[in-house]
């Protein structure tokens, strides 16, 4: 079956812009790899209407970018499964008590499986499906490495018998990224493992292109879910980038919808060039 375009919405619109002036600029560095995430769910409830409409903005313009584009680019497709209960504001961060289940959670839901099976770009087998339990194992260990080395920007602060792991940012806030509780119990906070999830989604995407200079990473978020990505964002860039991942053009893309439509949104953007190595 031929591939046909889709109309697509401001927001999608606004997107395949974005791509098409990277594209303009990197001439030399094609052909471009794309990861487009989109239908973020937690599967303690039901699939919201977020995670069926973020799913459908990263299919439609997958589609019409692979008709335009072809062979200048390079598409990864990709869901990350909330199987935490991150919980991440201004004030609070925290996991939620989860018991464990006995399904497999890179099962998707069925409203899910509807979505993709109604586009023909699909390979499921082809997708990454990451899940939030596994960022933080990794991110757990990683930072027990990283403060062995003493490396800038992380410290280990105590506070009335109370041990964290702590961020520098880039503008002078200190950030959590981990509580512990004693010497093997460490609890990893919102902002570590959203940098470890953009850290594992690149690698394997140097795993299957490794040989790429040039890699946009497009996620879509809910609003809500700002302060936990951002940060997240920058202390992947800043951190767990320069210790796992060799010097790359890399740019991490956050579009964060509302509840009041396509119209409105906001859509956030940094670089690997903004990476400080320590």
């Amino acid at each position: 079956m031929k591939l046909a375009l889709i109309e697509l919405s401001k927001l999608e619109k606004n997107i395949i812009e974005r791509i098409d002036k990277k594209i303009d600029e990197n001439k030399s560095l094609l052909p471009l790899v794309i990861y487009l995430e989109g239908g973020h769910y937690d599967p303690r409830y039901d699939i919201s209407d977020f995670s069926i409409e973020s799913l459908e903005n990263v299919l439609n313009i997958a589609n019409n970018l692979i008709i335009k584009h072809k062979g200048s680019i390079k598409i990864i497709l990709g869901i990350l499964i909330d199987n935490l209960g991150l919980q991440c504001s201004e004030s609070v961060c925290d996991i939620a008590n989860i018991a464990e289940s006995n399904n497999n959670e890179d099962d998707l839901p069925k409203e899910i499986e509807e979505v993709l099976n109604k586009y023909i770009i699909v390979k499921k087998e082809r997708m990454i499906i990451s899940n939030e339990r596994n960022c933080k194992n990794k991110a757990i260990k990683f930072l027990k490495k990283k403060i062995e080395t003493k490396q800038n920007r992380i410290s280990v602060d105590n506070h009335n018998n109370n041990s964290t792991v702590n961020y520098q940012t880039l503008d002078n806030q200190s950030i959590e990224l981990a509580e512990i509780k004693s010497k093997t119990t460490w609890v990893a906070k919102c902002p570590s493992i959203m940098a470890q999830h953009y850290t594992n989604v690149t690698i394997k995407i140097l795993n299957r292109f490794p040989n790429s200079e040039n890699i946009i990473i497009i996620d879509f978020s809910e609003i809500e879910d700002i302060n936990k990505v951002t940060r997240g964002v920058e202390i992947a860039l800043d951190i767990f980038y320069p210790l796992n991942i060799k010097q790359k053009q890399i740019e991490i893309v956050n579009i964060f919808k509302t509840d009041f439509g396509d119209d409105e949104y906001t859509i956030l953007a940094k670089n690997t060039e903004l990476t400080v190595l320590n």
